[in-house]
């Protein structure tokens, strides 16, 4: 995969409220701190935190086998690109393709936390 980029007027333009896409991810995952698990698991503070590692939540076998690892903003990427490939056995099924639409993202979930994770340096 190539190297992260974010396309920085998409991260200003985006990363105060939920895109269009982030709002499709509410379908499945809450986003507000101490809110509760859905389909997916609570994303507040998903930047940096580790893999598989929201109480409560029950992760398939595959992705509680990666809790040692955290959640980069490239591991990130590679998961909503392609979850199947990027953790064989997630329950998760949603691709996003397109790398502007994940830079939007990303960009929302950024800003989802206590102490935010900056991004890495174009």
């Amino acid at each position: 995969m190539a190297a992260l980029k974010f396309n920085a007027p998409v991260y200003a333009a985006n990363s105060r409220k939920p895109t269009a896409a982030a709002k499709a991810c509410a379908a499945c995952h809450d986003f507000n701190k101490g809110g509760p698990n859905k389909t997916g698991p609570n994303l507040f503070g998903v930047v940096g935190r580790n893999h598989g590692s929201v109480a409560g939540f029950a992760y398939s076998e595959a992705m509680a086998g990666k809790s040692a690892e955290p959640w980069t903003y490239e591991a990130l990427d590679a998961f909503l690109a392609n979850p199947k490939a990027a953790v064989p056995g997630t329950k998760m099924v949603l691709a996003t393709k397109k790398a502007e639409t994940r830079a939007d993202i990303l960009a929302y979930l950024a800003k989802l936390a206590d102490a935010p994770v900056p991004f890495p340096a174009p």
